[in-house]
């Protein structure tokens, strides 16, 4: 069974998408227009092709994801800063709960250009980037369903939970321990650390 990290911001209507994904243990799918990369999807192709890829495209559903190495915690700096509000979201890890689900999981594939009818699919067109992306090491689960069964495993949240509202208010992290407990109790919470960003394992950390 593979697991995956999911970094996420707690701000605005993240927070709504976060309470959600405890409440239904469903992870939100997007559609690869609301990505924050503009050259998402793009691809050069005949009209015959270009007109069948584009219907399939936008209806596919996408998840951005990292697989999880063994032992691995989430100590990627830049994904942290890049799409978990600077260090004051957090990072999900989790599983997939149906194989379906598992088996529609894909590696990024970095490219330094498009060509012209390269592309076979709308799964190799979705999971496709420029290599200025390649530090992330994405993985991506695609498919037609904007809600997916997951089992959620740990959530780790950011240094900076504390600031996410106020710098001097320190109780977002005992607000988000209270939540994630009553509504996922066998949940672990882990609070990341500086010195947890030199790649140290699991079992290094400390509740």
């Amino acid at each position: 069974m593979k697991h995956y990290f999911k970094y996420k911001s707690l701000k605005g209507d993240s927070f709504k998408y976060f309470v959600k994904m405890l409440v239904e243990s469903k992870m939100y799918a997007s559609n690869f227009k609301k990505l924050n990369d503009p050259m998402e999807g793009a691809f050069l192709a005949d009209e015959e092709s270009r007109n069948y890829l584009q219907s399939q495209k936008k209806d596919m559903k996408i998840i951005s994801l990292i697989e999880k190495k063994p032992g691995e915690i989430p100590y990627n700096m830049l994904m942290w800063s890049h799409y978990s509000d600077e260090h004051r979201g957090c990072c999900v890890e989790f599983h997939f709960l149906n194989e379906e689900d598992e088996n529609n999981v894909r590696f990024v594939n970095y490219v330094k250009e498009i060509r012209s009818n390269d592309v076979n699919s709308v799964e190799e067109v979705l999971s496709r980037k420029f290599s200025d992306w390649e530090y992330e090491q994405e993985v991506r689960h695609l498919g037609s369903e904007e809600l997916v069964p997951i089992e959620i495993d740990t959530i780790y949240l950011g240094m900076r939970i504390d600031d996410i509202y106020n710098e001097e208010d320190h109780t977002n992290e005992n607000f988000y321990r209270e939540l994630i407990a009553r509504l996922c109790p066998n949940v672990k919470v882990i609070k990341m650390r500086a010195e947890d960003f030199d790649g140290h394992h699991l079992d290094t950390l400390k509740e």
